[in-house]
């Protein structure tokens, strides 16, 4: 597991994630709160921001989380992986 931090709705959060290939595909598991988990997968197709798109990939028993949400934990991992 490593740690991260994401700004969301004001507030800055400190998180934990990891990474896994499931089916040749880049997943993370990312904690939300005391004890839920999500997986999010970073999306490679071009937006008007030129920017990944992150989307949570809706495992089995996962809570479906807020789209805002899942962006910034995907973007606050790509901060972690650029340094």
């Amino acid at each position: 597991m490593r740690s991260f931090t994401y700004q969301y709705k004001g507030e800055t959060v400190e998180s934990l994630w990891a990474a896994s290939v499931e089916n040749g595909d880049l997943r993370y598991k990312v904690k939300l709160g005391t004890d839920l988990w999500l997986t999010i997968v970073p999306t490679f197709v071009a937006s008007t921001a030129d920017k990944i798109i992150w989307l949570q990939s809706n495992k089995e028993h996962e809570i479906v989380q807020p789209h805002d949400l899942v962006q910034v934990m995907g973007e606050g991992i790509e901060v972690f992986l650029e340094h």
